[in-house]
């Protein structure tokens, strides 16, 4: 997890209107922002923007980063014109407000003053044992909930009343690869188009489940995923669906079935 930083004092934000309104159109909003000297943040790793410099001060947007760290010409216009580059990633920002949504009064006190919110750099790692606490209240301040859900479909037989033990490997799930792939390809089902919050209300937004081209159950053991190649976000039915077939289609190859099917049946 990442702390980003901006002050309105040496780079005016003034598209941050009109970035508003599409976030609000579309419910996310891409941008390039600088990192400092960070060179490794990963694809997929949690960021959240902090405005320094001018009151008020604090957290006002979150998001995930969705390139590797590159460079290109300086943010600041005097630097540029002497040749300077800066770092920057590409984030997909899930949240973003004009004003904190929590100020710094409240990060500069109890469990979160182990740590300096007001960094002369962007792009500083915001210490692991925070972190839990600052997503749980960045949840409760903004109302966004976790995206995270049940990616497996466990078949086994069911008798009311009777008492079963059912014993299953677990296989575990890289929450950074799940956010690349949410980043990556939206919240919207791969395959149907289907979106929570259009069908379901603003309460369901942003919920998905996220599909692995391969089973997990086929790895076996950890492996590297790429969040770009092998995952793609599925609704529940599609995701149920996609299972059904033996073997096991690939997400294109599946949604052209769909396609396929939904011009037979009109």
């Amino acid at each position: 997890m990442y702390l980003l930083t901006w002050n309105p004092s040496k780079w005016s934000w003034n598209s941050l209107s009109e970035d508003l309104q599409t976030f609000d159109r579309v419910g996310h909003f891409d941008e390039e922002w600088s990192c400092g000297v960070s060179k490794n943040i990963p694809v997929g790793a949690r960021v959240f923007l902090m405005r320094l410099g001018v009151d008020p001060k604090g957290i006002v947007a979150s998001g995930y980063v969705t390139a590797e760290p590159f460079q290109k010409e300086h943010w600041d216009p005097e630097l540029a014109a002497q040749g300077k580059e800066a770092n920057y990633v590409d984030v997909r920002f899930d949240f973003l407000a004009a004003e904190p949504v929590i100020p710094l009064s409240v990060l500069d006190q109890g469990p979160f003053d182990d740590m300096d919110w007001t960094p002369q750099n962007s792009g500083i790692t915001i210490k692991p044992h925070l972190e839990a606490g600052l997503e749980s209240l960045w949840a409760r301040m903004t109302g966004l909930g976790s995206a995270c859900s049940p990616d497996e479909i466990i078949e086994s037989s069911s008798y009311e009343g009777a008492v079963k033990k059912v014993v299953v490997n677990r296989y575990e799930r890289d929450p950074n690869a799940r956010r690349a792939c949410i980043a990556k390809f939206g919240t919207k089902c791969f395959t149907c188009g289907m979106d929570f919050a259009s069908r379901y209300g603003e309460f369901a937004r942003d919920y998905i489940h996220v599909h692995h081209v391969k089973p997990i159950s086929e790895i076996g053991a950890a492996s590297q995923i790429d969040p770009l190649k092998d995952l793609r976000p599925l609704c529940p039915n599609c995701h149920a669906a996609i299972h059904l077939t033996e073997p096991l289609m690939t997400p294109d190859e599946f949604r052209q079935v769909f396609v396929k099917h939904v011009q037979q049946s009109s």
